[in-house]
């Protein structure tokens, strides 16, 4: 089962940098509609419909991961913060025709520290350098 994880916001008005894991292989294209929840005060923070279509800005095929970058969040305070996700992808065999499949994911996330990124593994640490440089 594909899981999702809070990996990277350098400060409460960063992008938010999310990682999903355990895709199966085979896939050519991946997208997500991505809600930040509010758990302090209720209600979605980044939409006021609930989330944003994202196209994946990098698959990292040998770990089958993907990574997300969520900008203008407006996240105005640190507190407790829920990430829901549905993420697509299309096969890439054309016998499987267009059918998407799609993951339900969510995740608690804790906006704490200005500097995360020290509890990054080196290999978050190396797609997350890539990521910046694609802004």
């Amino acid at each position: 089962m594909a899981s999702l994880n809070f990996i990277y916001q350098p400060s409460i008005e960063a992008p938010i940098i999310i990682k999903f894991e355990n895709f199966p292989a085979g896939y050519s294209y991946f997208s997500a509609k991505i809600s930040l929840k509010d758990e302090n005060h209720g209600g979605y923070v980044n939409e006021s419909l609930g989330g944003q279509t994202l196209a994946c800005p990098i698959f990292d095929e040998a770990n089958n991961a993907c990574y997300f970058k969520i900008r203008h969040t407006n996240i105005k305070a640190k507190g407790k913060f829920r990430i829901e996700a549905r993420v697509f992808g299309v096969p890439e065999n054309p016998e499987h025709g267009q059918v998407c499949i799609t993951y339900n994911c969510s995740s608690p996330i804790k906006v704490v520290s200005r500097d995360p990124e020290v509890r990054l593994s080196s290999q978050d640490r190396a797609f997350l350098t890539y990521i910046k440089s694609l802004a």
